[in-house]
C-alpha cells in the first residue's frame, strides 16, 4: 500500500491534511489542510514531511496564546491570517465560513461582549501583515532591558502595560493608531490621574517612546500620541505635591530615637537575624548622616572601597554620582569596625539582595521601613531623608553650593564648573565634610553588634 498517511488527492493536485487537536476545532475547523502544489506523489511526500514542522508550529502558538483567550478573539486571529486566500480552496473556504461564523458570534453576543467584539473586529480589519501589540510589547520590553536596568524597565511599561490592557493586546499595531483614543486615554489614566505634571509628563513620554521605536522598526508611519500636550499652568513656580510625595529631612531628636531602636534591637531581640539587620541599619544610617550617599551606595560599597580616609563610589544614578567621598571622623572607629582585619567583600557583611535589579539595599531598606514605621514616623520619613538631612546640615553650615554638589554626588548647574572644572580637591571636601555634627546622646556611633 502506497504511504498516503496526511496526505488526500483532489483531482490531480495532492493536500496536506491533519486533524487539529480538540481544543483548536472551536476555531480553526477539524482539519488543517494546505495544497502541496504537485501532482507527484514523490515530491508530495518530501514536501508533506515538511509541511509536519509548520502544523506543529501553528498547535503550539495556540497553545502559547492560551484558551483563556476569548473565542471571539481566536476566530477574528486566525481570520486575520487566512486573509487573502483563493476563492475554492480549502484556506479561502475556511476564511469565508469563518468570517461568517464571526458574524454571527457578534449579532448574537454584541451586547454582552462589546469588548471582546470591538477588539475582534479591529483584528480581522486590520491589514494581513500588521504584528500585533502583544508580540511588539515583548518585543519592545527586551529592546528596554538591554540597556536598562529593571527598575527602569518596570516603570518604562507601566502606562504602556495599562494602555494595552485597555486596547487589547492582540489588536494589530495599525489598529492602534487612532489619535481620538489615544487622547480619551490619556484624559483618563493621565491627565485626571491626581499625581504631579512632573509625573503626568513622564507617563505620556513612555508612550510616546513606545510609538517611536515602533517607527523607527517601519512597521507604522505615525504616533498617535505625538502631537498630545499637556497644559502648562502658568503664573506657578510650583505645584502642590501630592501627601507623602516629600522626603523630609529627620532632626537630631529623630535621628537619636531611630538609633536608639536600632541599638536596642540588635541587643535585645530574640532573633538572630533581627538583631544582625537592627545593626546593619545601625550602620546604614550613621553613614547616610555623615556622608551624604544614597542607600545604594553605601551598600555596594566594598572594603577596597574604603581606603585613604574616603568612599570610593565607583557606580551611580548617573556620571556625577561616581566619586570620593571624605569619611567623617565622626564615623572612622565604625568604618574600621566594619572593615576589621578583611581585605575584601563588602563592608555591611550579609545584606540580602532582592528586588528588581537584585540590588543588595532592597531587604534591607525593607527593615528600615518597617522599623521606623513602628516608631510612628509618616511615610514623609524615609531612608532618603537622610541623604536630605545631610545636605541641610551642610547648607546651614555656609558650606559652597559647588563643594556640596561635588560631595553628594549631583551635577552642578554651572555651565563653566561642568565644561572646565577638574572638582574640588578632596582636602577641602573634607574640611566641609567635618562641618557636619549631631546631637545624638545615648547613642553609641560604633555598630552595637560587630558579629554580623
Amino acid at each position: 500500500m502506497s504511504d498516503m498517511k496526511y496526505m488526500v488527492k483532489r483531482g490531480h493536485t495532492f493536500y496536506y491534511k491533519r486533524k487539529y487537536p480538540v481544543f483548536m476545532q472551536e476555531v480553526y475547523g477539524t482539519f488543517f489542510t494546505k495544497s502541496l502544489k504537485t501532482r507527484d506523489i514523490n515530491e508530495a511526500r518530501r514536501l508533506r514531511d515538511m509541511m509536519h514542522t509548520e502544523f506543529h508550529r501553528e498547535v503550539e502558538e495556540a497553545q502559547d496564546e492560551g484558551r483563556d483567550v476569548p473565542l471571539v478573539i481566536r476566530m477574528a486571529k486566525q481570520l486575520h491570517k487566512l486573509k487573502g486566500s483563493a476563492e475554492d480552496t480549502p484556506e479561502g473556504n475556511a476564511e469565508a465560513g469563518l468570517l461568517d461564523a464571526l458574524e454571527m458570534y457578534v449579532n448574537k453576543h454584541e451586547q454582552t461582549e462589546a469588548e471582546n467584539i470591538r477588539q475582534a473586529l479591529m483584528i480581522a480589519k486590520a491589514k494581513k501583515d500588521s504584528p500585533s501589540l502583544r508580540s511588539l510589547l515583548a518585543e519592545y520590553e527586551s529592546w528596554c532591558a538591554d540597556g536598562l536596568t529593571n527598575g527602569a524597565v518596570r516603570d518604562r511599561m507601566k502606562m504602556i502595560d495599562i494602555w494595552a490592557d485597555e486596547i487589547g493586546r492582540d489588536v494589530p499595531i495599525h489598529s492602534c493608531l487612532n489619535q481620538d483614543e489615544a487622547w480619551e486615554f490619556v484624559q483618563k489614566h493621565i491627565i485626571n490621574s491626581g499625581v504631579t505634571q512632573k509625573t503626568k509628563q513622564r507617563r505620556l513620554n513612555t508612550l510616546k517612546l513606545f510609538f517611536d521605536w515602533v517607527m523607527s522598526k517601519r512597521i507604522v508611519t505615525m504616533n498617535p500620541f505625538e502631537t498630545i500636550k499637556l497644559e502648562v499652568i502658568k503664573g506657578r513656580r510650583a505645584e502642590a505635591k501630592p501627601e507623602g510625595a516629600d522626603r523630609k529631612a529627620w532632626t537630631d531628636s529623630q535621628l537619636q530615637s531611630i538609633l536608639a531602636e536600632f541599638k536596642r534591637m540588635s541587643q535585645e531581640e530574640k532573633l538572630r537575624i533581627t538583631r544582625e539587620n537592627a545593626s546593619r541599619c545601625h550602620s546604614l544610617t550613621l553613614i547616610a548622616i555623615h556622608t551624604g550617599m544614597r542607600r545604594d551606595e553605601i551598600c555596594s560599597l566594598q572594603v577596597e572601597d574604603c581606603a585613604r580616609g574616603v568612599f570610593r563610589v565607583r557606580e551611580g544614578k548617573t556620571s556625577s554620582a561616581v566619586r570620593e567621598v571624605p569619611i567623617h571622623s565622626a564615623i572612622r572607629p565604625l568604618v574600621g569596625q566594619l572593615v576589621g582585619d578583611r581585605s575584601t567583600g563588602p563592608l555591611i557583611k550579609g545584606l540580602v539582595p532582592g528586588g528588581p535589579d537584585n540590588r543588595p539595599s532592597w531587604n534591607i531598606g525593607k527593615v528600615f521601613g518597617r522599623v521606623k514605621k513602628s516608631l510612628g514616623f509618616s511615610g514623609d520619613y524615609v531612608f532618603h531623608g537622610l541623604r536630605h538631612t545631610f545636605i541641610t546640615k551642610m547648607e546651614q553650615s555656609d558650606v559652597n553650593l559647588l563643594l556640596i554638589e561635588r560631595v553628594v554626588g549631583h551635577k552642578s548647574n554651572a555651565l563653566a564648573f561642568n565644561t572646565y572644572s577638574k572638582g574640588q580637591t578632596l582636602e577641602a571636601m573634607s574640611e566641609a565634610v567635618e562641618k557636619i555634627t549631631y546631637d545624638l546622646q545615648g547613642t553609641a556611633i560604633l555598630s552595637p553588634d560587630s558579629s554580623y
